[in-house]
């Protein structure tokens, strides 16, 4: 329990910083399942290279609405040259519960240094609290959509111990019409919900969302800034088709030459969010820093830049998903940083889904 209390004065007393990059070792759960006689299937993968018992990881423990135990590191094993594990209560000092009607689990990893900081990761699902997830019907599992915070979707093609592909399993489609606060059409709109929700000349829509309980009264017009809309609140199911009407409360941008010509100051902005192999970046420079050296720096979540794009005189530019030496890099969240004449101006977050 001393252990605990430290930890946890360090980490608030100082938090890790992109220019100042440090190793942060961790783990997060990446997907959860439960197999054929209801037994639980966790798929982990590591912040960074785990060196367990040395100079990186000292104990990883998981804590259950039912209590908690201790992974015995000698058990993890990574799979084929990834940074993916999976443990099930067979791996666990003690043994440990997870209520499959509805749960929260909730996993810390602990550093063996002072320099480091502790990590908490979370998933909730069912019945529990705060869940965006109903069930877990057999042959389905939860993959993990976002970070900042755990999100999680539905999936109907479990790829435990596998990377799964393209998130195959994970969406549903919405269709729709869109009308403005004075009900009329929108058309010819582009607007970001999971992915890109674009408005064709009809007024209708469509766009693929991450299959779970999805709750907001906001999309974000691309480029742009958020719209408040009437909430949405859709238990979506994967491969499945839904019909649900938009209705916006507040003003859009009109766009003008394809909605990235409009005499805005300084943007930033990346589409599609998640992606799968490549990014766009739009940017926009205002008249005072043209001319100047400029780039878009790529972080991974240890806040190491791993890319850097030269900015030239052009307003859209592509990442990869590779890193400076040319290699793919892994699924996972990613941070993007504009730089213009050696100051920092835009910062943003991105997911790569594989």
């Amino acid at each position: 329990m001393k252990k605990i209390l430290f930890c946890i004065l360090i980490l608030s007393s100082a938090r890790p910083v992109l220019n100042n990059p440090i190793a942060i070792p961790f783990v997060y759960i990446s997907e959860f399942t439960f197999d054929a006689n209801n037994k639980w299937i966790i798929e982990l993968r590591s912040g960074v290279g785990l060196n367990f018992g040395s100079n990186l990881i000292d104990s990883i423990c998981v804590f259950t609405s039912a209590g908690y135990s201790k992974i015995r590191l000698s058990d993890v094993k990574f799979i084929n040259n990834t940074d993916l594990f999976v443990i099930t209560s067979d791996n666990f000092i003690s043994p440990l519960i997870i209520n499959k009607n509805g749960d929260k689990i909730k996993i810390i990893s602990f550093p063996s240094q002072i320099k480091y900081y502790l990590k908490v990761d979370s998933l909730i699902f069912g019945s529990y609290p705060g869940s965006c997830i109903d069930n877990i019907d057999p042959g389905y599992s939860l993959i993990r959509i976002g970070y900042s915070p755990a999100i999680f979707c539905k999936c109907n093609k479990p790829s435990i111990g596998l990377m799964n592909p393209s998130g195959v399993g994970c969406f549903a489609t919405l269709n729709g019409f869109m009308f403005d606060k004075n009900h009329i059409l929108v058309r010819k709109q582009s607007f970001d919900l999971d992915n890109q929700l674009k408005v064709d000349g009809s007024g209708r829509f469509t766009t693929k969302v991450f299959s779970r309980w999805l709750r907001t009264n906001k999309i974000m017009q691309m480029g742009y800034y958020d719209v408040l809309i009437e909430p949405l609140d859709l238990n979506l199911e994967p491969d499945s088709i839904y019909e649900k009407n938009i209705y916006l409360l507040s003003d859009y941008i009109v766009s003008v030459e394809k909605n990235i010509e409009l005499d805005f100051e300084l943007q930033i902005r990346n589409y599609p969010n998640p992606f799968n192999s490549t990014t766009n970046f739009f940017v926009k420079i205002p008249t005072g820093l043209q001319g100047k050296a400029g780039h878009i720096n790529i972080y991974n979540v240890n806040g190491q830049k791993i890319f850097s794009i030269e900015l030239s005189d052009k307003s859209l530019y592509q990442w990869y998903g590779k890193d400076n030496n040319g290699k793919t890099v892994a699924s996972g969240i990613y941070y993007y940083q504009l730089v213009i004449d050696s100051k920092s101006y835009k910062n943003g977050s991105m997911i790569l889904l594989k």
